[in-house]
């Protein structure tokens, strides 16, 4: 069946984006048109059969997310059926649950018997769960917010993690064996921790994945061909985990994978046992490294022991005193980023300038860093939430009277917790003093 120009209603665009749109509707029409050819030879059915059946309201949606999202247009261009895959199975109105997610994507890797088999059937299922999140995020269905969006990715994300990683343990199996249990009898894992946007639950479309690799005790693997230490067994693990995601292929990437917070950076091992992290951050751990502690969480492996090394480790970011220290360390800090936003001219970049996104963050790191080891509550402000708190508002704008151009006063939001918190609940006195954390924004 052949679809035309009239099947979108390309009038509710602004006429500047019409043109760019119907020639991305062509482009799609060709393909489907292929796709119709493939299925007659095939005996399956029309997947433009399919299309003609797509509501008014649909359509209208659709002429939307081709006007903007080339990901989309690429996508349904490659596969043109997932379009009403994705509208059967209610996808394109609500994020699908975690179990249904990982059902799926379980039974994608259940025949892949290589490595290309894997790599190959997470990318399918990563690409058509992204389809899926950009069409809400374009379309906002009845209460579907930005947070939405940032909660999907960050969870898709969790589940690629973990079910790379669960396919790469048993299919090394019994070349490399498994790690020998604890000396409590515990069965070991790789333990990966998600930092920055991942840790915090607010991965946005395009981002990044920040990670650190680490294992619970040293010993051998046991059941392999040979034995193994587990500081090469978890090595050698973590690298075709960032490769079952990081590498580009005929179905592009998963996730861009980013090692350089662990421990020395690039210049020091990839995994890292509890006990050497522990010592690492004792004895050499850098301020920079605490702020980026704030938003490390376990999302992939040994949860229960990823949440057991973050409790160690809480002592290195959160003082037991009063750490006023952290605001002489933030601020240099943020003086540090200044002087490369002049360099680079970047003074009206939305996240690093002048009233920007980072500006907020600071603003909460040092309440975080200063009272975080005596008021545990304020240690889970910067994640993810629905609300800002009539406190935390009064503060950012105090902070925005003081430091921020009118131009941008662009307010990325005081995030707290889950809903598992009010801003009614935090201290009045804690909040009046907002003049000392916003004099960290120095210029």
């Amino acid at each position: 069946m052949q679809l035309d120009e009239a099947f979108l209603p390309f009038d509710t665009l602004p006429k500047a984006l019409q043109p760019v749109t119907k020639q991305a509707w062509q482009r799609l029409c060709e393909a489907l048109s292929q796709a119709d050819n493939v299925a007659d030879m095939t005996r399956q059915p029309w997947p433009s059969a399919d299309w003609s059946s797509l509501s008014a309201e649909r359509r209208k949606a659709l002429v939307r997310v081709l006007s903007i999202s080339s990901f989309a247009l690429d996508t349904l261009i490659r596969y043109p059926d997932w379009l009403t895959t994705l509208d059967s199975g209610g996808e394109l109105d609500a994020t699908p649950a975690r179990e249904d997610q990982i059902e799926l994507l379980s039974s994608a890797l259940e025949n892949a018997d290589d490595e290309d088999a894997m790599q190959r059937a997470i990318r399918r299922f990563r690409r058509a769960r992204m389809l899926g999140i950009v069409w809400r995020d374009l379309n906002r269905p009845p209460g579907y917010s930005m947070w939405d969006t940032a909660r999907a990715v960050s969870q898709l994300a969790e589940i690629c993690l973990e079910a790379a990683l669960g396919w790469l343990e048993q299919f090394y199996a019994p070349r490399w064996g498994l790690p020998s249990p604890t000396r409590d009898g515990e069965p070991q894992r790789l333990v990966v921790l998600g930092m920055g946007k991942l840790g915090a639950g607010e991965l946005n479309l395009s981002s990044d994945i920040d990670l650190i690799f680490a294992f619970a005790e040293n010993g051998e693997t046991q059941g392999g061909r040979k034995p193994l230490e587990h500081q090469e067994y978890f090595t050698k693990l973590g690298q075709k985990l960032i490769a079952a995601l990081d590498f580009m292929t005929a179905d592009g990437f998963v996730f861009r994978v980013d090692m350089r917070l662990r421990p020395m950076g690039d210049g020091g091992p990839l995994v890292g046992s509890f006990a050497m992290l522990s010592s690492y951050y004792q004895d050499q751990g850098r301020e920079w490294e605490r702020y980026a502690m704030l938003k490390a969480r376990p999302v992939a492996g040994d949860l229960d022991a990823g949440e057991e090394l973050l409790s160690g480790l809480r002592p290195f970011v959160y003082r037991k005193y009063l750490d006023f220290g952290a605001i002489e360390s933030l601020r240099e800090l943020k003086a540090m980023i200044n002087r490369e936003v002049k360099r680079k001219g970047m003074q009206q970049n939305i996240k690093l300038g002048p009233g920007g996104i980072r500006e907020v963050e600071f603003v909460v790191l040092a309440f975080q860093l200063i009272r975080g080891g005596r008021w545990w509550m304020i240690c889970c402000l910067i994640t993810p939430s629905f609300a800002i708190s009539s406190t935390s508002c009064r503060l950012w704008k105090t902070a925005r009277r003081k430091h921020c151009p009118a131009k941008k006063r662009i307010v990325n939001g005081l995030r707290l917790p889950w809903g598992t918190m009010t801003g009614q609940a935090l201290s009045t006195s804690w909040m009046k003093r907002a003049n000392v954390s916003v004099s960290i924004s120095t210029r």
